[in-house]
Formats: structure tokens, sequence, C-alpha cells
């Protein structure tokens, strides 16, 4: 049975490894702007989402991936009613979801200048990763690419590992939420 992942990164470290694992493992991959254009370079199949969600990225691509079509896949659990619903509207499950946020701290670290700043706060990936958090047992979020070699040698197939990769994500966007926070009352 074909599995589906979404991948929208920044850091694309590692991600012709860890996408190619994955196509080797049956998965469809589902792809954002800049994580498409690299997949395409390197000749990796994939759906880009805007063809799948048949919305185009709009507000120089403020919003990509937030629709019914992405939320749904990713918030739908496996029981009967959910999955008859997704399949009514057309929607993939999706199995795991790599994403890593925009370089907010790198960006402020390199400039005060506030209007470069908000561009770098994250909005889509955020609410992504919380969807994945909220369905872990069937969504497996995973932030870093530090974890990609972690996944390849030991996929995560339990309620415990893919528990892992949940804190392991809450926790990620957590710290991203505080760094904004304090930018914030700084400014």
């Amino acid at each position: 049975m074909t599995k589906n992942v979404i991948i929208s990164v920044y850091d694309k470290t590692d991600l012709e490894i860890i996408a190619k694992f994955l196509i080797k493992k049956k998965f469809t991959i589902y792809s954002t702007g800049g994580t498409s254009d690299f997949l395409k370079k390197n000749n990796i199949p994939h759906i880009e989402i805007s063809k799948y969600t048949k919305q185009k990225e709009i507000l120089g691509g403020r919003v990509k991936t937030l629709h019914p079509k992405i939320f749904g896949g990713l918030l739908g659990t496996t029981s009967w009613v959910h999955q008859k619903e997704l399949q009514s509207e057309k929607i993939v499950n999706f199995d795991m979801l790599i994403i890593n946020l925009y370089p907010f701290e790198e960006t402020i670290k390199k400039t005060n200048r506030s209007d470069e700043i908000i561009e770098m706060i994250d909005i889509g990936g955020h609410s992504l990763i919380r969807a994945a958090i909220k369905n872990f047992t069937k969504t497996t979020p995973l932030v870093s690419p530090a974890d990609y070699k972690q996944i390849i040698r030991k996929f995560p197939n339990s309620k415990i590992e893919k528990k892992k990769y949940a804190i392991k994500a809450l926790q990620h966007i957590t710290q991203y939420d505080i760094a904004i926070a304090n930018w914030f009352q700084g400014i």
C-alpha cells in the first residue's frame, strides 16, 4: 500500500537521501515550491502541493499549504468515519510530515530590519507541525535533518517511537514561538 509524505523544508540538508529512501519505501511525496524545485533537480518523483490542491501559492509564497486537502490528510484518523469522508473529498492520508521552519533566529542575528524578520515567521509550517503532532499515531512529524539517518535505520512503527518525534516537534515549535515572542517584546 502506498503511503504519503509532505516534504516542505527550508533547510535541504540530506533531503535527497531521505526522499530517495521514502521512494524505496513506496511513499508518494507531496512538496511545496522550493522543495519541489530541489526534488525536480535531483530527479525525485513527487507531486506539487499546488497541483494536488488545485490552488497556486499566493501572496508571494505566504500561503502554500493552508488548505483542507492538506490538513484533512494530516488530521484524519484511521476511523471509518474519517476515512470515508477523506475518500469522498478525494483527500489523501499523510503518514509523515518532513518539515523545517523559516530560519527566524538566524535572521534576527543577521539583520534588524523588521520587514525581513517578519517574513521569517513561519505560519503554514508551524500549522502543519501542530496538525501532525495532534495526529502523531498516524502522521509522524519530522522537523530536523539530523533525524533522517535515524528514520532510515529504524522507521517508526510503534506509538512510542512516533511519540518521540511528536515531542521533538512540539519542543521545536515552542522554542520557535519563544524566539518570536522575545523579538516582538524587543521592538
